[in-house]
């Protein structure tokens, strides 16, 4: 007999403790990668500026805001979230504040105080579904020669064939291996191959000196903006000029 209830008196307990755990795990998640955000819940600061924000809310109906800290963005365009939802006050309920960033919040990384981004690179998965990883310095280098040593375009095709799926390169850089080849059709051939590849798709402005036709560079402008949309699922049109 006593067995039994010691047994009973186990189940109870693991029973109750299930029950605490899963009230104490009520509540929302709001997460972010490339910039801290801050959190706010029927227009009360629950966080300071974090990557990731849990809230314990018991069932009830509630306003969710999220905003970008201001020394990020322009103060007009600090609030990327803000809806009103009911909680039913079981399990967690997860908001991706990735998804609302834009360029304009400095998508897709902050910048230091010289206004240069400041990125992880290693977070950057680019719309053919490969997680991109910087470039090694001694690998672009070389691709720069190699680039250099080519005459015509069946021969930079065959460069772009070989690189690597999963190598991002800078805005920088991307500009650097179009402008190597003399002829539109060449350079074509190199911003083709790497226009998934860009990691800071932002800053690859004026790109009307790399080509000798406007054509040429309207379709680059049109390929990293498909990147971008696909990317992050973009639904309005960019209108600064890229831009």
């Amino acid at each position: 007999m006593k067995r039994y209830t010691l047994l009973l008196s186990l189940l109870l307990t693991f029973a109750l403790a299930t029950t605490l755990s899963a009230q104490s795990l009520a509540g929302i998640s709001v997460e972010a990668r490339s910039v801290p955000i801050i959190v706010y819940i029927d227009n009360t600061r629950v966080c300071n500026p974090t990557y990731s924000c849990y809230v314990a809310l018991p069932r009830g109906n509630y306003r969710v805001r999220v905003e970008v800290p201001l020394e990020q963005v322009h103060a007009r365009k600090r609030v990327i979230y803000d809806r009103n939802f009911y909680f039913s006050g079981y399990g967690t309920e997860y908001i991706d504040a990735e998804r609302y960033l834009s360029l304009d919040y400095g998508r897709p990384g902050d910048r230091d105080d010289y206004g240069r981004p400041r990125r992880d690179y290693s977070s950057v998965t680019n719309s053919k579904g490969f997680r991109l990883r910087p470039l090694p310095q001694q690998t672009y280098k070389a691709l720069l020669e190699e680039l250099e040593d080519c005459s015509f375009k069946s021969d930079v095709e065959k460069v772009m064939a070989l690189y690597p799926a999963d190598a991002g390169v800078t805005a920088q850089q991307f500009k650097a291996l179009c402008s190597v080849p003399s002829f539109d059709s060449s350079k074509l051939v190199v911003a083709r191959a790497l226009a998934s590849q860009v990691l800071d798709i932002e800053n690859c402005t004026k790109l009307g000196d790399l080509f000798s036709f406007s054509s040429s560079e309207n379709e680059v402008r049109d390929l990293l903006r498909k990147e971008l949309d696909l990317r992050y699922g973009y639904n309005k049109a960019i209108s600064s000029p890229l831009w």
